[in-house]
């Protein structure tokens, strides 16, 4: 069979029109999920049950059911109850990129909130130590500590996540947007053939390959900095130097000069000063 690649040049504003609402609402969905994803990782790390229940029950029951299903719930359930229809939600709840987002971001929050909270368990009992050794309140330790270094941590997960809920934009064209797959679609109904699959395929890699460079520069800069800028001081010092130097205090006040000049050496990066009491 002869592909025919004039057919992918003379449907390209199509793809590209496609290609933008995906970017929106890839966008959308990871900012709204990631801003209820810390609390509830939060929630899932605390030792209180009433606490760690309800965002444990949530992010189960999320995971647990397939993407689908609950982009057919949002959109076409809850049109069927008359109350949801006569209330202020509806303008909302009609609207197709509106339920299109909200199914993309709650069901991206419980996956990033489980990312979050194993990076939170992940941190090492040296710098919690260190913080309360400091005499930082709980609050302040989160703040300063364990989330700008659960942050880094995350990172690699994260894009992870992104590049699936990347894929999993292609069910918007399910409930009528048109999306880059929802462009193929309509390629393929009108014109017919297989030539839409490759460029279908070659427009959703590049958006994998810039979607994950462009997000690593915006989660460093938009979630991470911040975060290691309220600790005081230039954020490349606080990324290296913060938890060690909190360690190596940790380290001078219960165990004395030598342990912690040892501790110093195994942990310090390149060329990292020497701590100054």
């Amino acid at each position: 069979m002869i592909f025919d690649y004039n057919v992918i040049w003379a449907s390209m504003p199509l793809y590209l029109s496609g290609m933008l609402e995906t970017v929106k609402l890839l966008g959308i969905s990871l900012f709204f999920g990631l801003l209820a994803a810390v609390p509830l990782g939060l929630m899932r790390v605390s030792k209180q049950a009433w606490v760690n229940f309800p965002a444990w029950l949530f992010t189960y029951v999320i995971r647990g059911t397939p993407m689908l299903v609950q982009l057919f719930l949002i959109y076409y359930g809850l049109a069927q109850f008359e109350v949801i229809r006569d209330s202020f939600m509806w303008p909302l709840l009609s609207s197709a990129t509106f339920c299109a987002c909200l199914a993309f971001a709650i069901n991206t929050s419980a996956y990033t909130a489980e990312i979050i909270a194993g990076s939170l368990r992940a941190t090492p009992n040296g710098e919690i130590e260190a913080a309360k050794a400091m005499g930082m309140s709980r609050s302040k330790m989160y703040r300063r500590i364990l989330l700008p270094s659960a942050m880094r941590r995350a990172l690699p997960q994260y894009s992870n996540e992104v590049i699936m809920m990347l894929q999993t934009t292609s069910l918007a064209s399910i409930v009528t947007l048109i999306d880059i797959t929802g462009a193929a679609r309509t390629v393929n109904a009108q014109i017919g053939g297989l030539e839409f699959q490759p460029g279908t395929g070659g427009i959703i890699t590049l958006d994998d390959i810039g979607i994950d460079q462009a997000v690593r520069l915006a989660f460093a800069h938009a979630v991470v900095n911040p975060l290691l800028r309220a600790v005081g001081g230039p954020v490349a010092n606080a990324d290296r130097n913060l938890a060690f130097r909190l360690g190596e205090f940790f380290d001078r006040c219960l165990f004395g000069e030598r342990t912690a000049e040892s501790t110093h050496q195994r942990c310090r990066y390149k060329g990292q000063a020497k701590f100054t009491a």
